[in-house]
């Protein structure tokens, strides 16, 4: 009876390794990220939030977005000072990771790498790594400065949702989804909640977008 009762141990061990593995699997498939190029699809006005590191400014704007065969075109729009820019930018899709090598008019190139996205692909989380500095004027147009700062200095982390709503519930709600998908991740304190308000001032001051009403579930 012993050898047979040893069989059914087995048995079972290897059962209960299958069924943990395929659970494994199931969560690895549900908390995984929609592709940086997917996320880039279509042509809704994506909102920038800075929610750590340093930022040229903690609002930006994604808008006129453009996608064929993996090559991505924008115009994006940043506040320097007082005044509003916009920069046409290129990107295409890395080989390194799930991320966009991304070249600004001025000729500054920086990595945007998609770090976790909410289900419904809506809103998402990004580190972004500037490998080169461009070059920039200053509010009166009159020189160019450069800056010589460590890429060190220069990763920060920014949400980013495909639209923008007339209250920020939904842009809040969709960060917490995100939120609880990075914890694991030990990044650096990030709360976008701050700017959220701010920046759709912003957006609509200038005739950037239009706020829609999005329903919160």
């Amino acid at each position: 009876m012993k050898p047979r009762m040893h069989g059914v141990v087995i048995v079972l061990l290897i059962a209960a390794v299958r069924s943990d593995t395929d659970g494994g699997s199931s969560e690895t498939k549900e908390s995984s990220s929609v592709a940086v190029e997917e996320f880039y699809s279509g042509t809704d006005l994506i909102s920038i939030y800075g929610v750590s590191g340093r930022h040229r400014s903690p609002c930006q704007f994604d808008l006129n977005i453009q996608n064929s065969g993996g090559h991505i075109s924008f115009r994006r729009y940043f506040k320097e000072g007082r005044r509003w820019y916009g920069q046409n930018v290129k990107a295409t899709r890395s080989t390194a990771a799930n991320a966009l090598d991304v070249t600004y008019q001025n000729h500054e190139t920086r990595s945007e790498e998609l770090i976790s996205s909410s289900p419904d692909g809506k809103c998402a989380l990004f580190r972004v790594l500037v490998r080169r500095l461009g070059q920039s004027r200053d509010p009166d147009q009159k020189m160019i400065r450069h800056s010589s700062r460590s890429n060190s200095q220069l990763t920060s982390f920014d949400f980013r949702v495909k639209l923008m709503s007339t209250s920020g519930d939904f842009e809040r709600t969709c960060w917490q989804n995100v939120e609880q998908s990075v914890k694991h991740l030990q990044l650096p304190p990030l709360s976008p909640n701050e700017v959220i308000d701010k920046c759709r001032e912003e957006c609509t001051k200038q005739n950037l977008c239009e706020p829609i009403s999005v329903p919160v579930h």
